[in-house]
């Protein structure tokens, strides 16, 4: 590019930022390419996911087996129809295919800086009005990246049900973060913390085994963008499987499906959560996403005698506390800083662990820390 060009993109993308800070979150596709060279060859995946997020345990999680056999995982709150990949949670392998398919978006690639022109001449046409509320230009990442990512040959895909999200307010569950733990319990459910205190303690292993077993074999999926799901994207870019099974009702707390796209075909896998559901109903999952209701959500509670919830940070090497005057003030908001988890989370002689880097905080403001001098295991396993 042009210096001239380059100084003018720039400008528009400084400007933009600091009139709209959450555009960010457009460009997490390109976080591979972004932070290429702090991820080199040492580490394995990079990936990115939201700030209006509760993260829980989540090396309980993480499956070593999905790591190891998939291109790229995505983290879903159930809606398995729905084939693309998640904001809140997608992990990539740090390979340079894999790492520059947003290249292949024209708002990402050859027309970044015709689209950050386009942003800006909206932004200043709305503030010449005297306008303050108005709706913005924003790409998602669920859109175009996915159907980008479909399309790279041999790409191995995995999308897993893993994550609890508010959907609605009054909403029919509610959710604890408990012990560095985060649990979905039905509203109706008596709850004793203490009770989720001594199940939120679940051991973890290095190894990664997860907590979903495979059942059965993969059935193929008849994909549509007619299907009903992903309405807020680009009708090119939507993906519906039509004729995704579903559980039966009475199994449906351990039940569920996951979806692969291998060989450019996608397909359904039904699993067996291996994570106890307890007799209330309640069930742990890997973090909770607050979705439309990051202000106001209500049903967002931290058990009042476990005024500590430990959140692992970026490359820093640091850890959140967020007590409880903190949580009642930010918890809807949940500011968790995120930089991709190449730099969250590293395989050391068969240890995870947190990896302090010595150039400074991370690239967002980090408020409320408390330094590590040395690498420490990541605490999200039980204590």
């Amino acid at each position: 590019m042009p210096v001239r060009n380059a100084s003018l993109l720039i400008r528009s993308m400084r400007f933009m930022l600091e009139k709209w800070p959450r555009l960010v979150a457009e460009y997490k596709p390109a976080f591979g390419s972004v932070f290429e060279q702090y991820l080199g060859d040492q580490y394995t995946h990079w990936g990115y996911c939201d700030l209006d997020m509760v993260i829980g345990n989540l090396p309980l999680f993480l499956e070593h087996k999905e790591l190891a056999t998939q291109d790229i995982v995505s983290y879903s709150f159930g809606d398995m129809d729905a084939l693309y990949l998640r904001g809140q949670w997608t992990v990539h392998r740090n390979r340079r295919d894999v790492s520059t398919i947003w290249k292949a978006c024209p708002h990402l690639g050859d027309e970044l800086q015709k689209e950050l022109l386009m942003k800006v001449a909206w932004v200043r046409r709305m503030e010449s009005r005297g306008v303050k509320n108005y709706p913005k230009r924003f790409q998602s990442a669920e859109g175009c990246y996915s159907h980008r990512a479909t399309q790279l040959p041999n790409i191995r895909i995995k999308m897993a049900h893993k994550q609890f999200v508010g959907l609605s307010v009054p909403s029919d569950d509610v959710i604890f973060a408990v012990n560095g733990a985060v649990w979905q319990c039905p509203k109706s459910a008596q709850v004793q913390v203490s009770e989720l205190l001594k199940y939120s303690t679940q051991p973890c292993s290095a190894d990664l085994p997860g907590v979903q077993e495979p059942l059965g074999e993969l059935l193929p999926l008849e994909v549509t963008p007619d299907g009903g799901c992903g309405k807020w994207m680009p009708y090119e870019y939507r993906m519906c499987a039509l004729n995704l099974p579903e559980p039966p009702e009475r199994e449906r707390d351990t039940i569920g499906f996951n979806t692969y796209l291998q060989g450019g075909k996608f397909y359904a896998q039904r699993f067996r959560a291996t994570l106890p559901v307890l007799d209330n109903g309640c069930k742990q999952g890997a973090f909770f996403h607050m979705q439309v209701h990051t202000r106001t959500h209500p049903s967002l509670s931290l058990a009042p005698s476990l005024t500590r919830l430990v959140c692992p940070l970026a490359s820093t090497g640091v850890e959140e506390d967020l007590g409880l005057r903190h949580a009642r003030r930010r918890s809807a908001r949940a500011r968790l800083h995120a930089r991709p988890i190449a730099d969250l989370l590293r395989h050391d002689r068969g240890h995870l662990i947190a990896r302090p880097r010595s150039e400074g905080p991370s690239w967002r403001r980090i408020t409320h820390i408390h330094h590590k001098q040395q690498q420490t295991p990541l605490h999200a396993c039980a204590r």
